[in-house]
């Protein structure tokens, strides 16, 4: 071993030096390693020590163990087989070489190269050529006292240190050092746990056992037993392994469970993003139609505002033009003065040269065109009128008088006609309704006759129907007597007579003994809207031997075979209708009790009747019968005679209103005429003729003067050019007076319009927004006061529009949500 040079060491070539190793060793004041800096470079080679007994083989390697065991697990000098005390720090800090006696006392002690002032250190460079990374590790020996253990502290840097360069010259205060290693950004621990966490970290050791494995190996001579050597160096405690085995069970369980935790937050994140995202677009939503209503809100004054500014461009027009206006004005009354005074002046010179008579003339000319055109314009009317009257126009005064007195009776005779033709309309509007009620009653009838095979009237059916269903009872067990006789084929003839007669007792109804008191009791407690008779018919009725005539009507009647009411309804005939059927006039007076075909009846009492209300063969009122086929026929014939009548009555009215509309047109045109008093106010002839001679008379006055002529001219013509410049005039005025009430307008609009903008002032980004839409929506127009309320409601029909759409789309996130 060298100083400066190193040691000369034999090395094996290895170029997979892979991981950090050691590269260079050095040792400054260990053991005998004396006043000077010896290094060991082993290049991250594996090297092999070797010399005599005593030549610092074990110092060494105690110097390398040092570096990288903690203090308590160090045995020094353990590679030469000494006893575990025999060497310490403090003797190769102080660097004991050998024990001597001391000649006084006679004390066996060691022998010193270094006093308490001086310092150690070790210094170990690792490299790592698969990273080309350097890590220097030191450590840093000195005495505070006498007999205690050095102190020390320790160094770690990623960099190759040299104890030359940074661990000497510094002074002989050990703070110096630290203050010098500081300065190499270095890190320095005072305790092994702190500087052992550190190298080891860069190391990649993560086992103390590996440390422990090295520490053992680093100085070992002999193994002993393998087996104990590999249960206690190599291998880690059984009941520790046993306890991070649980340990990590443990904390899989509990790493598993975070895990699911994890994926269960990750499937809630993924559920809750769309939701978040939804929610913030209702959120924006929201704001929009809160913004859309602010801009709503603020519409009117912001276009107050903006109509404040057309206001106020448009009074600053209106003044320029109310300028102008005056001023042309101006010029124009300068010119109508000047163009007066030139037409007063020629008139007079007219009048020099003969122009009064001409004045005169073209004066009454004026006043006969007048006249003409009243008279033409009476005449026109006059004859409009008279031609429609169908009479023919007068030219004179004679016919005209003779007309207006024949148009004076024509119209008392109008009157009178009118009057006749409306009091036929109000008849036959009255038969009319006769015939529209009588038409409707038959087609009632007819659809009730249809519906059953009986020929009793339909108010005595609804009664009937109206009991039973009150009662709730079967209509068949309650028949009227006319549904249960009938007169026979035979004996037609007799069918009116027969009908006359038994009328009343064929509306009758039969009330089977059985139902009596229910029927009874409904009848008296009902308004029935019409009449009902009714008999109480018992069961079993006996038969009566009574006798009849053999004329009698009774042999041409017919009674409904197998029906349970025969025997009474022959009894009831026998009793009440034994009248004797008449052929003749004389055998009607000779019985008591007799009937005639043409419907005349005497009773006992000797009372006579024929009722000639109806027609007696009128089969509408025929109530007899179990089939109603020949009554339906004959209202039916008679519902279409009625109808052809109807019809009839309708083409009267017709004729009556369009024979009433002529007579009342002629007569408003008769009401006109009359304010024609006399033949003159239509007579316009005569006037054309008198404005022929007058106007004869003005030109001939007109040819004889030259000068006249030239004058009436020039009067003409500035005549004409007055006339145009008081045209002028006129539209300017008109236009001054339009122009002031504009500008009247203009400012109570522009006061108003200012006291609602003061009121109701408008943020300025507020402002640009709706500067924007209304740029939108104008595009290529301005905007104007005419137009600025029509703006106004199209941007607040678009805001609301797009708050319907916004509502539509906040519910739907919503209801997502």
């Amino acid at each position: 071993m060298n100083s400066q040079q190193g040691l000369e060491l034999e090395f094996i070539d290895d170029n997979n030096l892979a991981g950090f190793r050691l590269q260079r060793l050095e040792i400054l004041n260990w053991g005998t390693f004396h006043n000077k800096v010896w290094k060991v470079e082993l290049n991250g080679k594996n090297g092999l020590l070797t010399g005599d007994i005593g030549s610092g083989k074990s110092t060494v390697v105690d110097a390398i163990t040092t570096l990288l065991v903690p203090a308590q697990r160090i045995a020094y000098n353990k590679a030469a087989g000494a006893e575990s005390k025999e060497r310490d720090l403090r003797s190769y800090v102080l660097g004991y070489y050998k024990s001597e006696r001391d000649s006084e006392t006679g004390i066996i002690k060691p022998a010193q190269l270094r006093g308490n002032n001086s310092y150690s250190v070790i210094l170990g460079v690792f490299y790592n050529e698969g990273y080309d990374q350097y890590i220097s590790l030191a450590q840093v020996f000195w005495l505070k006292e006498q007999q205690a253990q050095p102190a020390r502290f320790f160094v770690g840097a990623e960099q190759a240190l040299t104890i030359t360069e940074h661990f000497a010259n510094f002074g002989s205060e050990i703070t110096a050092l630290r203050k010098q290693l500081r300065k190499f950004d270095l890190e320095t621990f005072d305790t092994f746990p702190p500087y052992a966490a550190w190298f080891r970290r860069r190391f990649g050791i993560q086992n103390d056992q590996a440390l422990e494995l090295f520490h053992q190996t680093v100085s070992m001579k002999s193994v002993g037993n393998l087996t104990d050597f590999v249960r206690s160096h190599m291998l880690e405690p059984f009941e520790e392994t046993k306890q991070r085995i649980n340990h990590l069970l443990v904390h899989f369980d509990d790493l598993n469970r975070a895990y699911q935790a994890v994926l269960k937050a990750e499937d809630q994140v993924a559920l809750l993003t769309p939701i978040i995202e939804q929610c913030e677009q209702y959120q924006q939503t929201a704001q929009q139609i809160e913004d859309l209503n602010h801009y709503i809100e603020n519409l009117s004054p912001y276009f107050s505002e903006l109509e404040v500014n057309l206001l106020e461009t448009l009074l600053t027009e209106l003044a320029q033009k109310w300028q102008l206006i005056l001023e042309n004005i101006a010029k124009l009354e300068q010119l109508k003065g000047e163009q007066a005074e030139q037409i007063d002046q020629i008139k007079w010179d007219i009048q020099q040269n003969g122009g009064n008579r001409l004045t005169e003339l073209a004066r009454q000319i004026k006043e006969r065109e007048k006249i003409k055109a009243e008279r033409e314009h009476k005449f026109t009317q006059y004859k409009h009128y008279i031609q429609q009257l169908d009479e023919l126009v007068v030219n004179n005064s004679a016919d005209f008088i003779a007309q207006k007195q024949k148009l004076h009776t024509k119209q008392q005779a109008i009157q009178h006609q009118s009057i006749e033709y409306s009091n036929l309309e109000v008849e036959e509007n009255i038969n009319l309704r006769q015939l529209t009620s009588e038409i409707e009653s038959i087609n009632k009838e007819i659809t009730g006759l249809k519906q059953r095979e009986s020929n009793i009237g339909e108010t005595q059916i609804q009664i009937r129907s109206e009991l039973c269903q009150a009662l709730k009872l079967n209509e068949e067990k309650f028949p009227f007597v006319g549904e249960l006789l009938q007169v026979r084929e035979t004996e037609k003839d007799w069918e009116g007579a027969t009908e006359r007669l038994l009328h009343n007792f064929a509306l009758s109804l039969i009330v089977p003994d059985e139902y009596y008191p229910q029927v009874s009791d409904w009848v008296n407690n009902n308004h029935l809207k019409g009449r009902i008779v009714y008999y109480r018919v018992a069961k079993n009725q006996p038969m009566l031997n009574n006798e009849i005539h053999p004329n009698s009507l009774l042999y041409k009647l017919e009674i409904k075979p197998n029906n349970p009411y025969y025997q009474w309804l022959e009894n009831e005939l026998y009793k009440r209708f034994d009248f004797v059927a008449c052929d003749s006039a004389e055998q009607f007076r000779r019985e008591s009790r007799a009937i005639t075909q043409k419907g005349q009846i005497k009773d006992k009492s000797g009372r006579h009747e024929k009722d000639d209300r109806y027609r007696i063969d009128d089969r509408r009122r025929y109530v007899l019968g179990w089939s109603n086929k020949d009554k339906i026929a004959t209202l039916v014939k008679t519902a279409k005679q009625l109808d052809t009548q109807l019809k009839q009555v309708q083409e009267k009215i017709i004729h009556y209103k369009t024979a009433q509309q002529k007579l009342k047109t002629d007569n408003e045109l008769l009401i006109r005429l009359e304010a024609f008093h006399s033949f003159s106010e239509i007579d316009f002839e005569e006037v054309v003729k008198e404005i022929a001679l007058l106007n004869q008379e003005y030109q001939q006055l007109r040819a004889t003067s030259d000068v006249l002529k030239q004058l009436n001219q020039q009067l003409a013509e500035l005549e004409q050019a007055f006339k145009q410049t008081e045209k002028e005039y006129i539209q300017l005025v008109e236009q001054k007076g339009r122009l002031e009430q504009t500008r009247l307008d203009a400012e109570n609009r522009l006061k108003l319009t200012a006291l609602f903008v003061e009121d109701s002032p408008v943020d300025e980004q507020t402002k640009v927004v709706l500067a924007d839409y209304l740029a939108n929506h104008l595009v290529k127009r301005s905007l104007t006061l005419d137009n600025c309320d029509t703006v106004k409601t199209k941007l607040r029909e678009q805001f609301e529009q797009q708050i319907k759409e916004a509502q539509q789309g906040k519910i739907a996130l919503f209801s997502k949500i």
